[in-house]
């Protein structure tokens, strides 16, 4: 599994899977968690990117509210409206 095929299957499990099962309609994820918990040496932008596609708002059934950074931080966080399915 590549780098941003992990990041993307972790925040999907991780935290847009239980979000939908609590009833939220939004989600905020804070890139530099995934980091860590993934114990990436990639830079942030790689995991900005793995979840900025459109390929992960299809497989997680969301929708990118924000933020639209060109040099995220690990404080960055990325806010998803998460859809019905």
């Amino acid at each position: 599994m590549t780098v941003p095929e992990r990041v993307r299957q972790f925040a999907f499990e991780r935290h847009v899977e239980p979000a939908r099962a609590a009833g939220l309609c939004e989600i905020s994820i804070r890139l530099g968690d995934i980091q860590r918990s993934l114990d990436l040496d990639n830079p942030m932008q790689t995991v900005r990117s793995a979840l900025l596609t459109k390929k992960f708002e299809r497989k997680a059934g969301v929708e990118l509210l924000s933020p639209r950074v060109r040099r995220p931080q690990a404080d960055t966080r990325c806010r998803f409206r998460i859809l019905k399915r």
